[in-house]
């Protein structure tokens, strides 16, 4: 049996293969795709071999179609039905057989169609008909479905449809990690209709981490069944990835250097152990560890999360000798809503709690926070036609802060009083559209507050990942938007790129400050550049760069974090993955 190597998407472009199968009583002269009437029959046709290739489920080739069978209101004195065959007299004494439907009620499918039956049908409407149902019994859960008009009988004055659901023949499970992979599987089972679980269990076994599978798909022994070959392999156990940046500020350090390790399937089949580390020039460090392993056999993972960042304060603040640290813990669930050839949604419902240290030892001032977080989202990412992908999601995020230091909450009391309870709303989109070297990257994101936020948790603009041509954390507020556009050029292992980036920050939902002094100051910033880059990648090493130059006046393109700050503003970063 062939084999199909596993691209991220399984079932991008699968052949619907039921339609190389003979069917009983089909006319031997009859071609499936063709006109059904008798026509001069030079002989059989040859059967094709064995469908090489994974070519786009069927569903996704035919589209989802539905019919809206309660809206039939004619009746039919004459009809019949037995077990999955419908058959019902029209007016002009045609009768319509369906046989071989069971995913739907063949009888509510024959009665949609009765006022068809009322005129004399000829071979095109009777081949739209049978197009019709196929795209409604795919939709219903049998994505290889295919359905076949032998030829009529005209004497007996008869249309015959027939549908092939398709059912599993030999299922065969083979490679190193065969035995973990067999529960995810075993819905996979002989004698079964093959509906949208074969591309949904491959889909969730491709996506564990450390795990690959090949797929060969091929007719079986029977009439309307297919066998399945499955190798399931184990790559490689573990990973490092080293890398160095200046993605950093001046205040806690630009030079960044930070080093990663996972190892896949430490406990049980699927799961992956990652710690990482790294320090600045700043003097500031910071360690994470996390730990993420299935939740049953449908696609869903839980990640467990554990974190410390500790910095130092440089430059105007290193008199007052400020330094922090915070530490998260947190869990994570993702679940799987659907997965289709062209597209997939996710659930993501996490808990996580921070505890906040921020201190000025020359001063004696330590300021303790506590908050603990409630978060969902939906993430998506679609498919829509070749070269084109679009991602992106929306969340919201339920918390609270606690001040543990009586000063600090005084303070914030007759400030911004961001003590208590808050809500956060957040949405990202973005779409890459890919020719054969050009490509074109757009992206939107942004943030909504019911009150003033944490400093922790503002939108923020400038930095290597928002606003290139400003330095890191420019501009921040409680309400935010963020848009990127990006063309891009392939050439051999570079990808020169230009981009333009532009975001508006509110700094608070409630301004606090009612001076008249204050109330004549921007309660707001925009922010916006535009630039050149370069992306290169050679075997385990990565590399990119990047130069942006503000935009607006002369005062709107002053830096107020960084005065010191060049242009335009050189990001770099150079990673070696094991």
């Amino acid at each position: 049996m062939p084999l199909i190597a596993h691209p991220s998407s399984p079932f991008s472009a699968l052949a619907a293969f039921m339609n190389l199968l003979p069917l009983p009583g089909a006319s031997p002269c009859h071609r499936p795709g063709r006109a059904p009437f008798p026509a001069p029959c030079p002989g059989t046709p040859r059967r094709p071999g064995i469908v090489r290739g994974l070519a786009g489920l069927a569903f996704c080739a035919a589209g989802l179609w539905s019919l809206p069978v309660d809206a039939a209101e004619a009746s039919c004195p004459e009809s019949s039905r037995t077990g999955s065959t419908s058959s019902c007299t029209g007016s002009a004494g045609w009768r319509l057989h369906i046989e071989g439907l069971s995913v739907l009620d063949a009888e509510d499918v024959r009665r949609y169609w009765q006022s068809w039956l009322d005129v004399r049908p000829d071979e095109s409407s009777i081949q739209a008909v049978a197009d019709a149902l196929q795209r409604q019994v795919r939709a219903a859960g049998r994505p290889f479905a295919r359905v076949h008009v032998p030829a009529p009988d005209r004497e007996g004055r008869v249309v015959r449809l027939v549908v092939v659901e398709g059912r599993y023949g030999e299922v065969t499970l083979r490679g190193g990690a065969a035995r973990g992979a067999a529960p995810w599987l075993g819905a996979l089972r002989p004698g079964r209709p093959i509906g949208d679980e074969l591309e949904r269990q491959v889909d969730a076994v491709s996506r564990l981490p450390g795990v690959s599978i090949t797929a060969g798909l091929g007719p079986g022994d029977e009439v309307g069944e297919g066998d399945v070959e499955l190798v399931v392999d184990q790559t490689r156990r573990w990973g490092l990835d080293l890398r160095v940046d200046n993605h950093g500020n001046r205040y806690s350090g630009r030079e960044r250097g930070s080093v990663a390790a996972h190892v896949n399937g430490l406990l049980v089949f699927g799961d992956r152990l990652t710690a990482s580390g790294g320090g600045n020039s700043g003097k500031g460090w910071d360690g994470a560890a996390a730990y993420q392993v299935p939740l049953g056999h449908s696609g869903a993972r839980v990640a467990l999360t554990a974190s410390r960042n500790h910095y130092r304060l440089g430059g105007e603040f290193k008199p007052l000798e400020a330094q922090g640290r915070v530490d998260a813990m947190g869990v994570m669930t993702t679940v799987p809503l659907t997965t289709r050839g062209t597209g997939r949604l996710t659930w993501q419902f996490g808990v996580e709690g921070r505890d906040m240290r921020n201190a000025q030892k020359a001063v004696a001032i330590e300021d303790r926070r506590r908050a603990f977080a409630v978060t969902t989202g939906l993430q998506g990412v679609s498919y829509p036609s070749p070269g084109t992908a679009g991602w992106g999601g929306v969340g919201m995020e339920m918390g609270e802060v606690r001040l543990r230091d009586a000063t600090a909450a005084a303070m914030d009391a007759a400030s911004a009083r961001v003590a208590g309870q808050y809500l956060v709303l957040s949405a990202d989109a973005a779409l890459l559209r890919q020719w054969t070297r050009w490509g074109l990257l757009l992206r939107g994101s942004g943030q909504f507050s019911d009150r003033n936020l944490d400093p922790s948790r503002k939108f923020s603009l400038g930095g290597a990942r928002s606003v290139r041509a400003w330095p890191l954390g420019e501009a921040s507020g409680d309400h935010g938007v963020l848009a990127q556009a990006e063309l891009r050029y392939r050439w051999k292992a570079l990808e020169p790129f230009g981009f333009v980036d532009a975001g508006r920050v509110t700094f608070s939902h409630t301004p606090w400050d009612t001076s008249a002094r204050a109330k004549a100051l921007p309660q707001g910033r925009m922010l916006a550049g535009a630039g050149v880059g370069l992306r290169w990648q050679h075997g385990p090493w990565t590399a990119e760069g990047t130069a942006g130059w503000r935009i607006g006046t002369s005062l709107q393109r002053t830096s107020v974090s960084d005065p010191k700050a060049r242009a335009p503003q050189v990001w770099v970063n150079v990673g070696y993955a094991l």
